[in-house]
């Protein structure tokens, strides 16, 4: 579906994704369910990305689940603040384009998660960053190989995920994982 905010000249669409790669949503559908409109924005050419199946209905797919349901867990958060892309910034974090349609559609090298979770006046921050592959197994994913520190995440990507945060916050929620914090990391569910 096009995207009514972008000119155009920088749509994407159906054709620009050849049959090797999913449309995968960034936002999932699945997180937009307070309104028709917010879930139908996800079906939106600007929220895709190129994705192999198997790591969109795979890996990828049951992380988004698990942060789904740190999300409703008010046991764990009050809020929880999720970014989430592929890396498109520089050519060796590319793995190829698209070959059909009007426009070369970039298809990320790694996709990424940066998660804040705040609970009160506490915080607590995790990252992931998985190879856009599809050789991963197909359950026992083990997440915590995954996770990393905010700060190593933004190293990685070159992205400044969390930059409104007071400074002193920042730096601490940025350079600690506690993976014991983050409930069922390491299983499927």
């Amino acid at each position: 579906v096009v995207d009514p905010e972008i000119p155009s000249i920088y749509q994407t669409n159906k054709s620009d994704y050849n049959p090797n790669y999913d449309r995968g949503h960034l936002c999932a559908s699945a997180d937009r369910f307070y309104s028709q409109e917010a879930n139908n924005q996800t079906f939106y050419y600007s929220n895709m990305s190129p994705q192999l199946n198997a790591f969109n209905a795979g890996i990828w797919m049951y992380l988004e689940n698990k942060v789904r349901k740190w999300g409703y867990d008010r046991s764990l958060c009050d809020t929880l603040f999720i970014t989430k892309g592929g890396t498109i910034n520089s050519e060796d974090m590319i793995m190829s384009y698209t070959k059909t349609g009007t426009h070369k559609v970039a298809v990320p090298k790694y996709y990424f998660m940066a998660l804040l979770a705040k609970k009160g006046n506490t915080y607590h921050a995790i990252g992931f960053l998985l190879e856009h592959r599809n050789n991963y197994p197909s359950s026992k994913f083990g997440f915590e190989q995954y996770a990393m520190t905010i700060k190593e995440l933004e190293k990685r990507t070159k992205i400044d995920f969390f930059p409104n945060l007071p400074d002193n916050i920042e730096k601490n929620v940025e350079n600690i994982i506690d993976p014991s914090f983050w409930k069922n990391l390491n299983s499927d569910n």
